[in-house]
């Protein structure tokens, strides 16, 4: 479904609300693999704008600006570790996912 929903319990019965519409985009993401070695492969960016990786401690290793629907990172040069890759999308909705580097 392409609306987000809250749940209202409502004398014993429980009513969906919806609450507003969320990008399809960022759930369609596709980010592999799972851990990762010297690339990281990112697919189904059809509305990104930006992705950002940053490591534990807050520092941005590496930032994309994008317009393509699969893109491949290299990060040959980033030490072993877990990171966070940022999706945002043209419409400023943001996706985060945790990546272990071996």
């Amino acid at each position: 479904s392409d609306i987000n929903k809250r749940t209202v319990l409502n004398a014993g019965k429980i009513k969906v609300i919806p609450t507003g519409v969320y990008d399809a985009v960022i759930d369609n993401t596709k980010i592999y693999p799972n851990p990762f070695n010297n690339e990281i492969t990112i697919s189904g960016l059809e509305n990104a704008s930006q992705i950002s990786i940053c490591n534990v401690m807050g520092q941005i290793m590496m930032t994309v600006n994008t317009f393509e629907n699969e893109v491949v990172l290299s990060t040959s040069e980033m030490p072993k570790g877990i990171y966070f890759i940022t999706i945002k999308s043209n419409n400023s909705l943001i996706r985060t996912e945790k990546m272990i580097k071996q």
